[in-house]
């Protein structure tokens, strides 16, 4: 089923949105398409660009959305861990 303008927005969903919505208005990171980046590309530069202060961070997030605080901390605690060694 797919959601309507009713319908609330999956919390991890709502989460990526709003962390790839500051991205684009920073200007922080070339969008996807064209150049063949995922989604996923794009939301690994959101970590460096909070820690930069170009984009808000854990707290502001945190404090501007704070029914997503569980997904919030997930994110950046699997952002800021190593990248698995490639084999």
């Amino acid at each position: 089923m797919t959601p309507t303008a009713m319908e609330p927005q999956p919390r991890a969903e709502r989460l990526c949105d709003i962390l790839l919505e500051h991205l684009y208005r920073s200007g922080v990171v070339t969008w996807p398409g064209v150049d063949g980046m995922q989604i996923e590309d794009v939301l690994r530069a959101y970590v460096p660009a909070a820690d930069s202060g170009l984009v808000p961070g854990r707290e502001e997030l945190s404090a501007g959305h704070p029914e997503l605080a569980a997904e919030l901390e997930v994110f950046f605690a699997c952002a800021n861990s190593p990248a698995p060694a490639a084999s």
